[in-house]
């Protein structure tokens, strides 16, 4: 049965439950607003006259399109972000 008496231990935190909606709702408008500045920018640059922007916005968007999203998450977390913290870890030698 379904009660307040049921949910005590999680309305005690029911401060930190609205915390991660604000921070997840924050987040998602971010991510909508620099992915369509992102998509706005790339269409202008594959219309525009000048091939090499043309080229660099069709390359990306390849790119990205024939890749499917586990192997993106695995070249960001493997490379790049290993890569970007290799010099973070401290080894001391005695």
């Amino acid at each position: 049965m379904l009660s307040q008496r049921g949910f005590e231990a999680a309305f005690k935190y029911m401060d930190m439950f609205l915390e991660g909606l604000v921070c997840t709702v924050s987040l998602s408008a971010m991510t909508v607003l620099f992915g369509f500045m992102l998509a706005l920018v790339l269409a202008l640059m594959r219309m525009a006259k000048f091939k090499p922007l043309n080229w660099v916005a069709a390359t990306y968007v390849e790119i990205f399109r024939a890749t499917p999203l586990l192997v993106q998450l695995f070249i960001v977390y493997h490379v790049l972000l290993a890569g970007a913290t290799a010099g973070w870890t401290r080894t001391s030698r005695i």
